[in-house]
């Protein structure tokens, strides 16, 4: 698991920063402060992590664009190393990495200058050579898919590492979908909510319909909680079509027109 990730030279932030993840975490900042870049920095590290091409990340995770090109990741799209540490919170392992995108390519290239992990008790460092090779203290090759080295040589420990960290992210994006009026189930479900939310309406109908329903008990009995006693129904008098509801005692309405609050479900 990942509960810390500090961070520099990253989008507008050139001073070093500490996010600190938790179950919920809000973040609050004027307009053009970095909120959206904040947001996207968890994907980023999950692009990294589950990389299968040489670079540090690929542009796009989960159907979210991190930049238009390599460079827009780099805080001034300048000739700059981004910086980033990976910890959790019983303190088993931090990863610190320091990369850097070639523009002097045209393919833009990104490029890990320094890799070091501590972990069980030991620390292993990794460093691109003056001929643009990566070497550890033994001085032999290393390469490298997203931030995960690779080859025969890798411990079995740092393999470990790397297949137990979870850190798998489901992105909502500031800009939701409004719910459909009519709904049908789909037999190809997404795991993910979607950038803009839009799978999460399905999500709902699909668990309604299950003898364990979990998600829809907990999301209606959160609105009856906080909109004053307000709850979520799935109507399904009009099988295989279905409506999300709002309702409280005999009152029924479309989740639709309901103003803000349909935005809320998601």
């Amino acid at each position: 698991m990942i509960d810390n990730i500090s961070f520099k030279n990253y989008k507008i932030f050139k001073n070093e920063q500490d996010l600190e993840i938790k179950p919920i975490t809000v973040i609050f900042g004027k307009n053009n402060t970095g909120k959206s870049a904040v947001l996207k920095l968890p994907i980023f590290i999950e692009s990294s992590l589950v990389c299968k091409t040489k670079e540090v990340f690929e542009l796009e995770c989960q159907d979210v664009e991190l930049g238009a090109e390599m460079r827009d990741i780099i805080y001034g799209k300048a000739n700059r190393a981004m910086e980033f540490s990976l910890s959790n919170s019983t303190g088993s392992y931090k990863l610190d990495v320091k990369f850097f995108v070639d523009s002097t390519s045209r393919a833009q290239q990104s490029k890990i200058e320094k890799w070091h992990l501590d972990y069980q008790n030991s620390s292993t460092d990794i460093t691109l050579n003056d001929d643009f090779y990566m070497v550890d203290g033994h001085a032999s090759n290393i390469s490298f898919m997203g931030i995960r080295p690779i080859g025969d040589g890798i411990p079995n420990s740092i393999n470990q590492l790397f297949e137990s960290i979870d850190f798998n992210i489901d992105y909502i994006g500031s800009i939701r979908d409004s719910p459909p009026r009519d709904i049908r189930t789909s037999s190809v479900m997404s795991t993910k909510s979607g950038r803009k939310g839009e799978n999460t309406y399905q999500k709902l109908i699909n668990n309604a319909l299950c003898s364990d329903k979990y998600l829809i008990n907990d999301v209606s009995n959160w609105y009856f909680s906080n909109f004053d006693k307000w709850s979520i129904n799935i109507d399904k008098t009009r099988e295989p079509i279905y409506h999300i509801e709002i309702q409280n005692n005999d009152i029924k309405t479309n989740i639709l027109p309901v103003g803000g609050i349909n935005l809320v479900h998601t």
